[in-house]
């Protein structure tokens, strides 16, 4: 890491009224044609870094069954997150009444039971579509998906804190250790690649946010264990976010799902994700606005579209 300190001294609810970054509503941002390139830029990259692992493309959807959903326990341990969707209900006087009735106290009334929700967390697709499956091999999937969180209204003040984000997202399937190595491969790639742009982080042990104090005990065998860490990326002096999140989920998800690979004993699941709207933030914050001022192998890409 370089110690130079390059951070644009702004403040943080200024972040998202610039010209590049623009706020559409609570945790929701627009970005522009520079920014989209940064974006583009990112996830080129993390998908070089994905392949460069065997990793297999994927595109998914957006929506998850709700049973499905339930499945993974993400409920159960992240219920703060929850965003359901609901269809209107299929009858000719509430479709009538509907554009009215969205802004009634009782729209409950309008839409039914949920069927379908929205993915809080990026790999969940993954253990869905591969339900009852024996692997002749150990996997590795990549692939770009929107992420969807409630985080709370007060927390949409934080920088980067988004409800609705994108994830370029790799996911390891087999033993314990070739998950945990492949873990390791990439998040040394990773570091490689912010130490080439010259960019200012930290690599930290971390836990996810258990809100229920019921599950505070995971936040220590989170810890205890190095089953999750995180990239933080500097922002200004005294602030770093969270842009990447390299996880090993033991049997979290191969158990209710029944996935195995063949001749391993105890089959397990990691994965890494890159929140990629947080490194185009990140980047500005570090490197500003003016191409001729960023990182060579940056510029060099920008004036190829110019």
């Amino acid at each position: 890491m370089q110690n130079e300190k390059r951070y644009l001294e702004r403040d943080t609810e200024k972040v998202y009224e610039e010209k590049h970054l623009c706020k559409f509503d609570e945790g929701m941002i627009i970005m522009d044609n520079m920014a989209v390139f940064l974006f583009e830029f990112f996830e080129k990259k993390f998908e070089k870094i994905a392949l460069s692992v065997n990793a297999e493309r994927k595109i998914y959807p957006t929506l998850l069954p709700v049973n499905k959903y339930q499945k993974t326990g993400y409920l159960k341990m992240s219920p703060q997150y929850a965003m359901f969707c609901s269809d209107v209900e299929n009858d000719i006087e509430v479709l009538n009444r509907i554009g009215e009735g969205v802004s009634e106290t009782d729209f409950k009334s309008y839409i039914k039971h949920p069927e379908y929700a929205l993915s809080p967390a990026a790999c969940l697709h993954t253990y869905i579509e591969y339900e009852n499956t024996i692997f002749q091999e150990p996997k590795v999937f990549t692939f770009t998906q929107n992420v969807f969180r409630n985080e709370g209204k007060n927390n949409f003040d934080e920088i980067g804190r988004l409800r609705d984000y994108h994830v370029k997202e790799i996911v390891f399937i087999g033993s314990h250790q070739f998950v945990l190595n492949r873990r390791k491969e990439i998040l040394d790639k990773t570091i490689d690649f912010l130490d080439e742009l010259g960019m200012e982080y930290i690599s930290t042990v971390a836990s996810d946010h258990f809100i229920l104090p019921q599950l505070q005990k995971y936040k220590k065998i989170q810890m205890a264990d190095k089953s999750k860490i995180e990239i933080q990326v500097n922002t200004r002096s005294q602030n770093r976010i969270s842009c990447a999140s390299f996880n090993m989920h033991g049997t979290a998800f191969t158990y209710p799902f029944a996935i195995s690979v063949k001749n391993v004993r105890i089959t397990e699941t990691g994965c890494v994700g890159f929140g990629i709207e947080r490194w185009v933030i990140a980047f500005f914050q570090q490197f500003g606005d003016c191409p001729e001022q960023w990182p060579k192998c940056v510029f060099e890409e920008w004036l190829q579209i110019l």
